[in-house]
């Protein structure tokens, strides 16, 4: 009998302990896009050392007039792709609608400007070296990773409750 609650007593720890890990895991991911915040890997070197390569980027929305001179913005490389630059504003037209941008550690200005339809907004946090996490949780083998272990979890919890059953008996 003290066996089986010893038993039981293990099974829904470490259940918790793997539901807990999980869900630190996926924090830094879920809890900003919650709060309106987009989140973006950092894969090059030009903004570093204030963003390094391998970092989390959270992204607010930002309208082009909320948008000053030496403010850090990210926008779309262009109008026909969905990729994405993280780049300093070094000058502003906006009789044209764009932005002049370059990358601090880049020699010179970007040769494009920015046009204010691009703007996805502006940086308002970096998590160093956690753009692991997003590639992890966004791929197929985190994906399967993270549901098997909540069927483990599942699983472990369903034994703890077998055994308080047994218990009874």
């Amino acid at each position: 009998m003290q066996k089986n609650k010893t038993l039981a007593k293990w099974l829904n720890r470490i259940g918790t302990l793997i539901m807990i890990g999980l869900i630190l895991l996926c924090l830094p991911v879920v809890v900003p896009k919650l709060l309106g915040y987009s989140v973006y890997e950092v894969a090059t070197g030009s903004m570093e050392p204030e963003y390094p390569v391998g970092s989390i980027l959270y992204v607010k929305n930002a309208l082009p007039t909320e948008v000053e001179i030496g403010d850090v913005i990210t926008y779309t490389m262009g109008t026909d792709t969905d990729k994405l630059m993280t780049h300093r504003v070094i000058d502003i037209c906006s009789e044209e609608a764009y932005f002049i941008t370059k990358g601090d550690t880049n020699e010179v200005v970007d040769m494009d400007p920015v046009s204010f339809d691009r703007l996805i907004g502006k940086p308002v946090y970096c998590l160093k070296d956690m753009a692991f996490v997003v590639n992890f949780i966004h791929s197929r083998t985190g994906i399967f990773v993270i549901g098997a272990l909540f069927l483990l979890v599942f699983l472990l919890w369903m034994g703890t409750d077998y055994r308080k059953k047994a218990d009874k008996k």
